[in-house]
């Protein structure tokens, strides 16, 4: 529905992968995503989406420094064995200007991270 109502044809996806099953990166599933993964057969990876944070770590703490290490060295093991890009998608705080909510350690560990904003129809991603 989103391709045809924004007049996108379905071959400009034709790399997209989607695992529907939910992950708990603290208990292991980094394992499974990573089977997943391998099954796809993906020639070109080059980025992994977690969405979101904290879906993909049910019952941690985000403020945890360990819990929060945790997701990092997960999403280095995995973006270590496909040499691809790892982002996690993850909510800004309650005041906004702070960035993402959670234990620094996961600032800490990015490359870079991306707002997104919005206001009325229009969504600005900018670099935060």
């Amino acid at each position: 529905a989103y391709l045809e109502h924004h007049g996108i044809d379905a071959d400009a996806l034709a790399g997209l992968r989607v695992v529907e099953c939910s992950i708990n990166l603290l208990a292991g599933d980094a394992a499974v995503l990573v089977r997943e993964i391998e099954a796809a057969e993906l020639a070109d990876l080059r980025l992994v989406v977690i969405d979101t944070l904290n879906r993909a770590m049910p019952g941690a703490n985000e403020n945890s420094s360990e819990d929060m290490g945790r997701m990092v060295a997960a999403a280095d093991a995995i973006a270590g064995r496909f040499e691809c890009a790892v982002m996690f998608l993850h909510h800004s705080g309650k005041d906004e200007s702070r960035g993402a909510r959670g234990h620094s350690s996961l600032r800490a560990a990015m490359d870079f991270e991306l707002a997104v904003t919005r206001d009325g129809d229009v969504r600005t991603i900018s670099l935060a």
